[in-house]
């Protein structure tokens, strides 16, 4: 199975050198699990889901919005995660 994955060679240079520059910024903290994350708002993920929103283009967002999705993705793991365990 193969998933989509965003092609960076069709991102601009200064969108790959700031999501660069954050995953060296982040790259050597410990993170918790990504439900974990969404579930708690951890702010290092906000800080990722910001920044590759705005790469792929949703300009306008906020901090709010990206919550607020994060929750929504939270809510399906924690579905799928009780679906599979029966």
């Amino acid at each position: 199975t193969s998933f989509p994955v965003p092609d960076t060679d069709r991102l601009a240079e200064t969108t790959v050198e700031e999501l660069l520059e954050l995953y060296k910024e982040l790259s050597d903290e410990e993170f918790p699990s990504l439900l974990e994350q969404l579930r708690t708002n951890d702010s290092r993920r906000t800080l990722i889901d910001s920044a590759w929103a705005d790469a792929l283009g949703w300009t306008g967002h906020d901090e709010t919005e990206i919550e607020r999705l994060q929750r929504q993705v939270a809510d399906v793991l924690e579905r799928l995660a009780a679906a599979m365990n029966g």
